[in-house]
């Protein structure tokens, strides 16, 4: 049976839930304590890859549930987290349309989460927030850096990949080169810095996000020990998983780097309770106007003067998101068609400038 898989949440969580007010999630998380809870009556759950979530547990229960009728369970920690069972349980839910927020230590655990995509047998995009680029030249070393597991796979299903809050001082420029042949998308901390709001269109093409906690200052997650002096705060990494949660593609998160032993007075477990707080606000704020039908959509055409070449946005009417539009050749790409982008990318259209996103995406379709 699919809860074999997992251990149940200890019972001493179970006293902690019953001095929850009814405005807490403690008090409507269905929690697997003593029975397993109905998958098929949930919209997201969230599993624990290790023991690390027992301690981030409490204090997201604490928080308040400001998520009305969005059923959310706790499957508990997976029993024996194999690379066989955690792709397993996953595919499983992926399958049955319920989106994982999966917490573990081990970054690794990231393949696993974009190994389970391709149950839907379909190209994949996908988002990694991390001070460095997991990908490595070094053949010696590729076993141990999961995006090269990904891309060094000759029939992989990633489409796009998209890196946020990069440290260029961490980075190889080689793997830059590469991932310019590849036209991936990168936005290192100094951008993402000066206007996080460039991150939202990247992480709303993505069906998955891996989120490292290396990415935040050290002196933000002490429980983490990959952290370094630089990086970002805590209500940036907040805003990161809001746009995550928004984006009606989005199917899965991973949040990974955490080391329990190392957290100083539970400071690390704080802000991952926050990360799947904002995450599952995003998700309740919900827009569902990926564009589908554009009966929703306000059409423009910027038409290049000097050149015989149109583009065309589209605008929703629900949240006033952009999105441009990329001519396809192959069927499996007819998902990845519409490409979300921002204000600023229609304005430099209205200068007769070509976005780079649309360049990237173009050359990405074989344009």
């Amino acid at each position: 049976m699919f809860k074999d898989f997992f251990e149940p949440v200890s019972k001493s969580i179970l006293e902690t839930i019953l001095t929850f007010s009814r405005y807490q999630i403690g008090k409507s998380i269905d929690c697997y304590i003593d029975t397993f809870p109905d998958i098929t009556q949930v919209k997201i759950v969230i599993i624990g890859l290790d023991d690390s979530f027992n301690k981030v547990r409490p204090l997201f229960y604490q928080l308040n549930q400001n998520f009305k009728n969005l059923k959310i369970a706790d499957l508990g920690n997976i029993k024996s987290p194999t690379s066989e069972n955690i792709s397993l349980v996953l595919r499983e839910l992926l399958l049955k349309g319920v989106l994982p927020i999966v917490i573990g230590e081990s970054i690794q655990n990231a393949f696993e989460l974009y190994e389970a995509h391709s149950v839907h047998n379909r190209l994949t995009n996908l988002v990694i927030v991390d001070e460095k680029i997991p990908y490595t030249m070094d053949k010696r070393r590729k076993r141990s850096h999961y995006l090269n597991r990904i891309l060094d796979e000759p029939k992989h299903n990633l489409f796009n990949l998209g890196i946020i809050g990069h440290q260029s001082h961490h980075v190889d420029k080689r793997i830059l080169a590469y991932f310019d042949k590849e036209f991936f998308e990168y936005q290192r901390l100094g951008l993402i810095r000066n206007n996080l709001e460039e991150t939202e269109p990247l992480i709303r093409d993505a069906d998955l996000m891996c989120f490292d906690l290396s990415v935040l200052k050290r002196i933000e997650v002490p429980g983490c020990e990959a952290a370094s002096p630089s990086g970002i705060f805590t209500e940036d990494a907040c805003q990161i998983t809001y746009y995550a949660g928004m984006s009606d593609k989005m199917s899965s998160l991973g949040i990974f780097g955490f080391n329990s032993e190392l957290d100083n007075r539970a400071q690390t477990a704080q802000v991952i309770s926050q990360l799947i707080w904002y995450f599952l606000y995003g998700y309740y704020n919900r827009k569902q106007d990926y564009p589908v039908s554009m009966g929703n959509f306000i059409e423009y055409i910027v038409n290049f003067k000097n050149s015989n070449y149109q583009i065309t946005f589209w605008k929703s009417n629900k949240s006033d998101r952009w999105w441009m539009e990329v001519p396809i050749k192959d069927k499996r790409q007819k998902r990845h068609r519409l490409i979300p982008c921002s204000y600023q990318d229609y304005l430099q259209a209205c200068r007769e400038e070509l976005p780079e996103r649309l360049l990237n995406a173009y050359k990405r379709f074989g344009g």
